[in-house]
């Protein structure tokens, strides 16, 4: 085992595995007292006694993690996944579908100013945005993402890690990131850098897997989104509270009965990485008999299977 680092979180770097797995202490706050929860494709999630937080320890090395987000996947998987089929963007299609999230945004910003979205994939959202009077930008990891935002939508789009995105800009006076803070190795890192790029009281907005979600509840560790190769942390809405408090974010708000989730979002029964399961096929039964009737319900209850943050920066 190699001597423990420390980021400059606070989240220890405790050790390798002797199969190059690297153990970590709590993103939030630091602990190494957990609890195993599952263990999945032979990696182990845990539960930090202290705080609550889900996290992936010991953890894949980077450059396996990284090996998932190839051009293959763009083309095949995360495109179609976001009606664009065969390359071709519908712009009302696209509109239409991000048009409640930009409508959450106006209520706290509606002078529409500056928009700045940290793993924009495609870009759908900022061209989206965009046509609706922002003035947009974004990062991406992927090249093969940034290159499409870039030459098929014509955005403002840069090759980088949050990690290390420019930081000698003009604040912003939103950030958005979907579906992107359960990947990073060090989320509190990255919040911390977001706050820096926004304007004192800008808005931070954050959608990310719920832990508590109903689905998790139902299908146990057969949920797809328990995917420790991928995701490496699982938040509940009390431990990304505590991350964007800790980060310097205040003001945390939750949209529960958010307008642009149907059944699907709230509870989708064909997320399974066992699909022919009893466990499955009683989930898929129960939410294709009472979905309709009951997902506002498990929206308000918080056992949605998103969670959807809005926050301020906090201080000067």
């Amino acid at each position: 085992m190699r001597s423990s680092r420390r980021s400059v979180s606070g989240m220890r770097h405790v050790g390798t595995t002797s199969a190059g797995h690297e153990i970590v202490s709590c993103a939030i706050c630091d602990s190494v007292d957990v609890r195993e929860l599952y263990i999945k494709f032979d990696v182990p999630l845990v539960e930090c006694r202290r705080c609550g937080l889900v996290f992936v320890s010991p953890r894949p090395p980077r450059e396996t993690v990284f090996q998932r987000y190839n051009p293959r996947y763009f083309d095949e998987e995360y495109l179609p996944a976001h009606g664009v089929v065969n390359g071709h963007v519908d712009p009302a299609f696209i509109d239409a579908r991000y048009s409640p999230m930009l409508a959450l945004i106006e209520r706290y910003v509606p002078a529409k100013g500056r928009l700045f979205e940290v793993g924009v994939g495609a870009g759908l959202f900022l061209g989206a945005a965009a046509r609706r009077g922002w003035a947009v930008s974004g990062i991406d990891l992927s090249p093969t993402a940034a290159a499409f935002a870039r030459n098929r939508l014509g955005l403002d789009v840069t090759e980088c890690s949050a990690e290390t995105m420019p930081l000698d800009v003009e604040p912003f006076d939103v950030v958005v990131m979907f579906d992107v803070i359960e990947h990073f190795f060090d989320p509190i890192v990255v919040l911390r850098t977001i706050r820096s790029i926004l304007r004192p009281g800008g808005i931070l907005v954050v959608a990310t897997p719920n832990y508590h979600a109903l689905s998790r509840l139902a299908l146990g560790r057969q949920w797809a989104i328990l995917s420790p190769f991928e995701h490496m942390y699982y938040f509940s809405e009390a431990t990304l509270r505590h991350g964007l408090n800790e980060a310097g974010f205040t003001d945390v708000q939750y949209a529960r009965r958010f307008p642009g989730w149907s059944v699907l979002e709230t509870m989708n029964a064909q997320h399974t990485h066992a699909p022919a399961s009893l466990r499955a096929a009683l989930y898929r039964w129960s939410i294709a008999r009472f979905g309709p009737l009951l997902h506002r319900t498990v929206q308000s209850a918080g056992k949605g299977d998103v969670l959807l943050a809005i926050s301020r920066r906090g201080g000067p």
